[in-house]
């Protein structure tokens, strides 16, 4: 994508209350637009125990013919009926409702039970639609592919919650600036994330060496209080692939208008182009986990694509 100049940069702050008026004219769309400030701490959950989904096999991904043999039982409707059955064996059970090592939120059980929800990948999932491949806009870097037809409707994949980024609740008013003042965002990283794979701080809101990008490029809102954040070093399961989805027209965000083009003129371009390009959209499913699905019928082969949204990219375009 072209980077903007400085007055574009400048204009754009202006234009965010227009960005948030075509927010809602088009379905989209939990992706953080703005970078937060460094969190105090990072903690991790205590080991709980999700059980196998009964009856289904998780199958490692492959291009074979035997690829999507037991994906037909997951729908949207099946998954939210998983995700309400584990929360409330979750919550009988007592398993995952206390704090881990190093942290002090005091959470109510059910809060912790939706934390371990939000950072599962849920054992057992069968659902093997997707491939990884060399993504069809140039620079993109890999993709996420449909390895069979999927109906309009279908879960595509899951959007997978390596970590999380939790904002504590503001204090009381007490007559400062909440922008200013509020409390730092915490990375609370998942149990099935080894240390070793766990990025520092630093890496996670300013870039590691090996990507060049900030862990936070890979965050999807779910509410007000949490993000999650996926790890693109974790590429091995097809439940859990949304994170490799491009934006169709992200390339376009700036200059699609033609040459000496105001931003205005970038952001409804843009919109035009990613609305026709999109096949798929990220949503939140019992707000606890997030789900990838089709927003049309998706040929075998065909890229997937979503709809990060103009905010996303006017935080970008310098990056």
């Amino acid at each position: 994508m072209a980077r903007i100049s400085d007055h574009q940069a400048a204009a754009a702050v202006t234009l965010r209350a227009c960005v948030r008026l075509l927010l809602l004219i088009f379905p989209v769309l939990g992706f953080r637009s703005v970078f937060p400030q460094h969190p105090a701490r990072a903690i991790s959950l205590r080991e709980g125990r999700l059980r196998p989904l009964s009856g289904s096999a998780h199958t490692d991904r492959t291009d074979g013919p035997d690829a999507c043999t037991a994906t037909e039982n997951i729908t949207l409707q099946s998954l939210r009926d998983t995700l309400c059955r584990m929360r409330a064996d979750l919550l009988r059970t007592g398993a995952r409702t206390t704090s881990g090592e190093g942290d002090d939120r005091n959470l109510s059980p059910d809060e912790y039970t939706r934390e371990a929800l939000m950072t599962a990948r849920i054992p057992g999932l069968a659902l093997s639609r997707t491939r990884l491949g060399p993504s069809t806009i140039p620079g993109a870097g890999r993709g996420l592919f449909a390895s069979r037809d999927i109906a309009g409707g279908d879960v595509v994949t899951c959007y997978p919650g390596d970590a999380l980024l939790y904002a504590p609740p503001a204090p009381p008013d007490d007559g400062h600036d909440e922008e200013e003042d509020g409390p730092d965002e915490i990375v609370v990283w998942a149990e099935h994330v080894h240390a070793p794979d766990r990025w520092d701080d630093d890496e996670v809101f300013d870039g590691n060496a090996e990507t060049g990008r900030p862990l936070t490029d890979y965050a999807f809102e779910i509410c007000g209080s949490y993000s999650v954040l996926a790890l693109p070093a974790l590429d091995a399961d097809p439940a859990y692939s949304g994170h490799f989805s491009n934006d169709g027209a992200g390339h376009h965000a700036y200059d699609a208008g033609g040459a000496g083009a105001g931003v205005e003129e970038g952001i409804a371009a843009y919109v035009r182009e990613s609305l026709g390009l999109s096949n798929a959209v990220h949503m939140p499913v019992e707000d606890c986990h997030v789900a990838t699905v089709a927003t049309r019928d998706i040929v075998a082969g065909e890229e997937i694509f979503v709809t990060y949204g103009p905010d996303y990219w006017l935080d970008h375009g310098n990056h």
